[in-house]
């Protein structure tokens, strides 16, 4: 693709040229900031999500119990020696 001088993809293109020339990079301090906002972040995040694991957690395991002892007396039933399965 052959640019002419004057058309908007050159100008574009000698722009963005230019742009990027210009541009050296991340700083090591820059990077840093971004390490540090992301561990203070994670440092909120994580306890309440562990939080919410551990009462999702006990909530499945009383969920289970009650489902185990609505169960219980029908399983006496049938195991007892009198009970027909029909």
């Amino acid at each position: 693709m052959v640019d002419i001088v004057g058309t908007p993809v050159a100008i574009i293109s000698r722009t963005m040229k230019i742009a990027f020339s210009n541009r050296k990079g991340f700083t090591l301090v820059e990077i840093m900031i971004v390490v540090a906002i992301i561990a203070l972040l994670a440092a909120i995040a994580v306890p309440g999500f562990l939080r919410a694991r551990k009462r999702s957690q006990a909530s499945r395991i009383l969920n289970d119990l009650r489902m185990i002892d609505s169960v219980a007396p029908i399983q006496q039933r049938q195991q007892s020696p009198g009970h027909s399965l029909r």
